[in-house]
């Protein structure tokens, strides 16, 4: 073999010989057997040689056996027989042939690719010709668009370079792709996501054998890896898992980094945000070609605008081409347009507009340096954070500030307001509303556009890929943001608070410390739980969706509701019918070859975990959309297993108050409704099948397809499930109050206990509540008039959210929208009256948890009115002073809980826009304490983060356990086969979390944490100590109305002053020791609130608004007949536990059930 070593002759151009060759046969066997070694004096042979090379392949092209010819040419290629662009000459003849499929043709193209190392040109253009002679047809633009983005992504062939080939290419081709060039744009960004996330994927036949493939094939041909994976041996599991593995880590990198606009040049970011439907496709690119005009005028960029406003960020923006950022602008604001349906008109304030737009462009603009800086080793670094620090060297970049932000987009938002149009008029308008006492600018839809987006007939491939699931793993978490997705930071909450952000800073700190290990390894747990979609019920719901009706919570088109409709309810309903196609659409992608995908997780300030989605495609979705979610790898049901699948349709349907075994009777008592529900589901006569009367019924209907085909086996505990099946707490809320007061008859209601039977807290105190209103019939007017309205149903969801802080207002309202349903007249007063017998009720039943309630609000209304020197510093410097006090406690996992709720007197930063006057608040400054929301939110917070932090050990000790979890929130998940495994975790668990006494952990650390603060108390000015104090103050300050504060600030200081040295400062008197000495020092402590003021419900604000500039929330007396003191802050004792053992769980049956 030295001879092919030797120089090559060139014959006629087109081939390649070696020197060396000794002989051709003329069949295609003796062509594998060619003896190179022997020397040859004559060119004569390379003519033979090419002779007989056209003949075998001609006669393979005849014989329409083109697996056979293309093999011909890579073996003689190979063999160095035919040079590269021979190569392409005798694709291009195979290409020819009108039999082969389109399929087919992109087939041989990357064949050519992944052999010669070497972009098919030519062939390319062939192929795009042949796609382009279909006609103008919907199919035609797909193949065009396919063509154009696999010669962009696989080949790096740029449009241009195939409209070069005007020898294959014909003046109608290119006519026929300027008139559909938009559309085909438009499915070429649809391709990019659905490539990154179905295609180039393994190649299952080739590892495993096309036989087993074939079992695993579903209807459209496609191999299911859910499927495969159950048929695989060990050993070809751990292959595939190596290749699967291998596959995704770079389909992962394409969809993060994914952005790259389908018609500039490769490795520069145009981002391609896909709102993919027919008019709203057609008028974003129509938007963005406007906008670009605008940026590029030079008479536009020499104004005083352009140099003032955009001139600061421009040297960064370089990044980005103008095609690209008006890309994201014109696809943001659409966006925006169809997902802010909020009043009676659709409108998003201008603020977070033009916030929203900011940071769509700062990410698009990391996103573009990350993509020229190269490949970066994902486990090594976060790569938005190494990102960021290229930017800084590259272009001076440091993270922007609010004001920067919204400078930026309200800017860029005034410009796309100007340049939108829609039948010629403004697209998008601005204007001012009343929102409370508030008149704030917003941005909205013209009324031109609101017709032009409810004409629209269906969104189809419509979603916006911010945050997807994830193909692989998600990265360990190590930091507050580093960890989850592999090359963009996430941070750990969710919605930091506007207000107070003081919670990042103590979460990194703890982070630092190792203080929130726990946290951060149950968060990896339950993030690395792998996710599949179940594919019987997508095609449920996408016949549903196709028909376009609403159904089931699936929402319809408008033109279902009629003429007579308003365009108000007509833009409700496409509105619904948009965010519902975003998560139809991921669920369509990622069931294609039944992939496997990850949820990234956050928590929002308590501890609450929530996956991570853009598009609202999660297993915390509604219904339809959670019961597409399923667990990837599928588990035998055995025994137990086939038992809690029937105990899980009983749930689903709504029988969730039974027994376990009537349950299980209950299921099987319905198996020819369950077998018909799975074998078909939607009959084509319309007629209801048992599964859509169920209380969930898409969850249901998953349940049913599983039994179905578990039944059908010869043994049905051998059948793989994949659902996840339920255990949800009882009433939880209340379980965490009766476990932290002990509660002996609390415990019992919620079944703590161990009982035969589970008890139904919910119809206890509907009962209970009916008795009272029984007792009053013929004594008050309205006991007759709701006594017989008065059930389970009724009373049920303020009864749930009363232990979270429901007010009476909201309780009356949960029962009133109740009995709208079933009854009319004095709805109000009914509903007032049955709410304020059954808060009575429960006061009855639930006497620990109205207790602790109480005991944690007194606390909070004290820690608010405490204040120490040094946390005042900057108030003391003032002419006032403000309540700035926070509540903030420690998870059991380490979380630091911060009350987030404070008022809008912070200081304001003005930002000049051509648009407006936008008011932010200063992230820099803190605004006074919102005392009724701490006061009245922290009970229904605290027991939010004990169940969080229940979740969290759970998930970690299933974790350790090998075994499947997942939650929603107090719902516990896993695969039937483990719940009997997962009962006894999450028992142990919980005993765990209360083998401490919380209420006392709490009190001590609130002792801890506010030591040496001061508590502000109201004494009477004549009464004995009110007299002494201020003959005291009148000592230290004389001169005309000197002010209570300026007493309040000189004493703080000496009261921190003493705490600081008290060996120093010991024998200084302040008001306090006045107090002390009359024996009068708690008498004031106990009155800081109403103890009978209501609960409230607690809010947070996620969003900065712009506000109009407030008076501050002054330290002032209730009565100018008061004296403010100082005193230290004493938290009160906690309630007395009563005598239940939380142990006792471990062996209740239906304390999660």
């Amino acid at each position: 073999m030295q001879a092919l070593n030797r120089p090559y002759v060139r014959v006629r151009a087109r081939f390649w010989a070696p020197r060396t060759l000794r002989g051709l046969a003329t069949s295609r066997a003796n062509v594998q057997s060619i003896d190179f070694d022997a020397p040859q004096k004559s060119d004569r042979v390379a003519k033979i040689r090419e002779s007989q090379f056209l003949v075998e392949f001609r006669r393979t092209v005849k014989n329409r056996d083109v697996d056979a010819g293309f093999g011909f040419l890579l073996k003689y290629y190979k063999l160095g027989s035919i040079r590269r662009d021979a190569m392409e000459g005798c694709l291009y003849i195979l290409l020819t042939q009108t039999y082969l499929s389109f399929e087919k043709q992109l087939e041989l193209l990357r064949g050519f690719q992944k052999a010669c190392q070497q972009p098919p040109t030519r062939a390319a253009a062939f192929v795009l010709h042949r796609a382009l002679k279909t006609g103008e047809t919907q199919e035609m633009r797909e193949r065009v668009a396919k063509v154009m983005h696999i010669c962009k992504t696989e080949f790096g062939i740029a449009t241009e370079e195939l409209s070069r080939h005007s020898d294959i290419l014909t003046v109608a081709d290119r006519q026929m792709l300027e008139k559909e060039g938009d559309k085909i744009i438009q499915l070429q960004g649809a391709l990019m996501y659905s490539e990154a996330i179905g295609g180039n994927s393994l190649d299952a036949e080739a590892l495993f054998g096309r036989e087993l493939c074939q079992k695993c094939k579903d209807s459209n041909g496609n191999v299911n890896f859910m499927a495969l994976y159950d048929q695989l041996s060990p050993s070809q599991r751990l292959v595939f898992e190596r290749e699967y593995d291998y596959i995704n880590q770079q389909k992962q990198r394409d969809l993060e980094l994914l952005g790259i606009d389908t018609w500039m040049e490769r490795k520069k970011l145009k981002l391609m945000h896909n709102v993919s439907f027919s008019a709203t496709q057609s008028l974003t690119h129509e938007w963005a070609r406007s906008l670009q005009d605008v940026l590029d005028d030079p008479e536009v960029q020499r104004t005083i605008f352009f140099r003032k406003q955009l001139d600061p960020h421009r040297k960064w923006l370089k990044v980005l081409s103008t095609s690209s950022l008006s890309m994201i602008i014109a696809a943001e604001i659409m966006h925006m347009m169809l997902m802010t349906k909020r009043d009676d008109h659709p409108s998003i304030p201008a603020s977070i507009a033009s916030r929203q737009l900011a940071d769509a462009i700062e990410d698009a603009c990391l996103k573009a340096v990350a993509m020229d800086s190269g490949d970066s080793d994902p486990g090594a670094m976060s790569l938005k954070r190494e990102t960021r620090w290229t930017a800084r060297l590259r272009f001076g970049y440091w993270e922007w500030s609010g004001k920067e932000r919204i400078q930026l987009g309200a800017n860029l938002l005034f410009l796309a307001i100007e340049a939108f149009k829609v039948n010629g008029s403004k697209a998008v308008v601005h204007d001012y509303r009343q929102q409370k006492k508030r008149r704030i600018g917003v941005v909205m839809p013209s009324k031109e556009l609101l017709a032009e987006l409810i004409d629209e007939k269906s969104p189809d491939r419509t979603f916006l890929g911010n945050h997807l699931p994830m193909l692989v793993k998600p990265k360990v978490r190590t930091s507050y943001d580093d960890g989850g997705y592999l090359y963009s930071s996430t941070p750990i909450l969710s919605h930091p608070s506007m207000e107070d952000r003081s919670q990042q800073v103590y979460i990194k700190e703890a982070i630092n410390q190792g203080k929130a290990d726990a946290l951060l390894y149950s968060l990896d747990a339950i993030s690395w739980t792998p996710w599949g979609v179940n594919g019987q019920v997508l095609s449920v719901i996408d016949k549903i969706w196709n028909s376009g009706k609403t159904f089931l919570g699936v929402p319809g088109k408008p033109e279902e509701l009629g003429d007579h409709a308003s365009d108000k309810e007509k833009m409700t309903q496409y509105s619904q019918r948009v965010a519902f196609s975003y998560p139809l659409h991921i669920a369509q992608l990622y069931s294609k070859n039944g992939d496997r995908f990850y949820f990234v997780h956050e928590i929002d300030f308590r501890g609450r975990v929530y996956p991570l989605s853009s598009t609202g495609f999660s297993y915390m979705a509604s219904d339809p959309i959670r019961a597409l979610c399923q667990f990837w790898y599928g588990k035998r049901l055995g025994q137990s297993g086939l038992r809690w699948l029937k105990v899980h349709i009983a749930n689903m349907f709504g029988a969730d108050k039974l027994s376990e075994e009537s349950k299980v009777a209950f299921t099987e008592s319905h198996l020819d409704e369950i077998r018909l529900s799975a074998e078909d589901p939607l009959p084509d006569s319309g007629e209801n099948r048992w599964w859509m009367t169920g209380e969930n019924p898409f969850q249901l209907l998953a349940s049913c397809f599983e039994l179905t085909q578990a039944l059908q086996l010869p043994d049905p505990h051998q059948f793989v499930s994949r659902i996840p099946v339920n255990q949800d707490g009882s009433c939880n809320g209340l379980q965490h109050y009766a476990a932290l007061g002990g509660d002996v008859e609390g415990a019992r209601e919620v079944n703590m206990t161990p009982l035969p039977v589970p008890q139904d807290v919910y119809s206890k105190v509907a009962g209970l509540t009916k008795q009272m209103i029984e007792q009053k019939v013929g004594i008050e007017p309205l006991a007759a008039q709701t006594v017989d309205y008065v059930n389970r149903k009724t009373i049920k969801q303020s009864v749930m959210t009363t232990v979270y802080g429901v007010t009476n207002y909201g309780a009356t309202k949960q029962i009133a929208s109740r009995l709208e349903e079933v009854t009319s007249g004095m709805i109000n007063a009914r509903a007032q009256y049955i709410t304020n017998n059954m808060r009575e009720a429960q006061k009855q039943l639930f006497s620990g948890a109205t207790l602790i309630q109480r005991w944690l609000e007194e606390c909070a209304a004290r820690i608010c009115r405490a204040m120490r020197a040094d946390f005042y510093a900057q108030e003391l410097e003032s002419d006032s002073l403000r309540y700035l006090t926070g509540v903030t406690w420690t998870s059991a996992v380490g979380l630091p809980v911060v009350q987030p709720y404070r008022g809008s007197d912070r200081q304001m930063i003005e930002i000049q826009s051509p648009l407006q006057k936008i008011f932010i608040y200063d992230q820099n400054t803190l605004g006074a304490i919102n005392l009724r929301k701490q006061r009245n939110a922290i009970a229904p917070n605290f027991i939010h983060s004990l169940d969080a932090s229940h979740m969290h050990m759970t998930s970690s000790g299933m974790y350790q356990a090998g075994l499947t979890f997942a939650a929603v929130h107090d719902s516990f998940w896993t695969h039937a086969s483990d719940v009997d495994e997962l009962g006894s975790i999450l028992r142990r668990n919980f005993i765990a979390l209360y083998s401490q006494d919380r209420a006392q952990l709490l009190r001590q650390e609130f002792m801890d944490r506010y030591d040496g603060f001061m508590q502000i108390v109201q004494v009477p000015k004549d009464s004995e100590a009110g007299q002494r104090i201020q003959a005291l103050r009148n000592k230290l300050f004389k001169g005309p109305r000197v002010r209570q504060v300026d007493y309040l600030k000189h004493e703080l200081q000496l009261e921190y002053q003493r705490w600081i040295d008290p060996a120093k400062f010991g024998s200084i008197t302040t008001p306090r020791d006045i107090l002390a000495k009359l024996g009068q020092f708690g008498t004031f402590l106990g009155k800081t609130y109403n103890q009978d003021q209501s609960y409230s419900e607690p809010a947070i604000l996620e969003h900065e608004e712009e506000i109009e500039q407030q008076t501050e929330l002054q330290v002032r007396p209730r009565r100018k007949s008061n004296l403010l003191v100082l005193v230290p802050i004493e938290i009160p004792p906690c309630p007395v536990r009563g005598d239940y053992n939380v142990a006792q769980v471990e062996h209740s049956k239906y304390f999660f059930s």
